[in-house]
């Protein structure tokens, strides 16, 4: 279970500005450039978003919906 683990790190930052879970020194905001992108890479199995969205909704059946 990780998820006790991200809680606990993201405690020690939030209290001390370090964890002794992770390594956080990659994770400040100096990450991102002037668009909000994160110049780390994403995990694609924790982060399955597709890379564009489409314009317009779609149904199951794959047509547009109005």
């Amino acid at each position: 279970m990780w998820g006790p683990a991200v809680a606990r790190a993201a405690a020690d930052v939030a209290l001390t500005g370090k964890s002794g879970v992770t390594d956080t020194a990659a994770l400040g905001l100096d990450r991102f450039d002037e668009a909000g992108r994160s110049r780390l890479a994403t995990d694609p199995i924790a982060l399955p978003f597709p890379e564009q969205a489409p314009e317009h909704a779609l149904t199951e059946e794959g047509t547009e919906r109005n």
